[in-house]
């Protein structure tokens, strides 16, 4: 009981450090054996996040169907949407848990390709999910920007898509290349940066192969998530 509590308290603390001092939080995960109050957190987050943008997203999507369709279109269309948020909800731990397996499996390839202070998988692992507590306030910050807005102000599906990275510079963008600089904004920065500063901090390999093979990674990840 004691060791749990114990855990707990580091976690916490950890969760505290994060946006203070990251150096000191990269340090408490590393004595990590499983984040699973870290893992809790940002899994609630995401769950309620997601719910209330199910619910926002409905609500703009019927709206924009009154006008032009009559009940029984509508009422189809409601279950359609509805089936859809519970699935997304039932995706969302899926995914979360499968990026961090793959962000963790990713790491501790790269610490054995380099040779270096080589970590067990599970303080890797710990990374991912530290690291991840950032680009998970993305969704967030859209969130807010939909209920400031109001479902009124959203005219078509695609106004969902709020800038949020280099896409608020005021360029005609092509659909691919605003989700691209959509990805380039501070949260998945954040993320990315943590990951490879602790990646350094923690395996004791050249920061610039690590920087560039993380930040290569991210880039690459990014290019391919604008295409859908």
């Amino acid at each position: 009981m004691h060791g749990t509590d114990s855990a707990a308290k580091t976690q916490v603390e950890t969760m505290a450090l994060a946006f203070w001092s990251p150096s000191a939080a990269i340090d408490r995960v590393a004595s990590l054996r499983s984040p699973w109050l870290i893992q809790a957190v940002i899994l609630t987050l995401q769950l309620v996040v997601a719910t209330l943008a199910w619910r926002f997203v409905l609500e703009v999507r019927i709206g924009l169907l009154s006008d032009s369709s009559d009940r029984s279109v509508l009422e189809a269309a409601e279950r359609t949407f509805r089936v859809a948020g519970y699935l997304m909800l039932i995706m969302t731990p899926v995914k979360l848990f499968l990026w961090w397996y793959i962000g963790a499996g990713f790491l501790h390839i790269l610490d054995v390709l380099f040779n270096a202070r080589e970590q067990p998988f599970s303080r890797m692992f710990s990374l991912a999910v530290f690291a991840s507590a950032y680009s998970s306030l993305s969704d967030l910050h859209v969130l807010l920007v939909w209920y400031v807005r109001g479902v009124s102000a959203f005219t078509s599906p695609e106004a969902l898509n709020v800038p949020i990275g280099l896409n608020l510079i005021p360029v005609i963008w092509s659909s691919y290349w605003y989700a691209l600089m959509g990805h380039f904004n501070l949260y998945e920065g954040a993320t990315t940066t943590a990951t490879a500063f602790g990646f350094v901090r923690l395996t004791g390999s050249s920061w610039i192969p690590s920087y560039l093979c993380i930040f290569g990674a991210w880039l690459a990840l990014s290019a391919i998530k604008s295409m859908f």
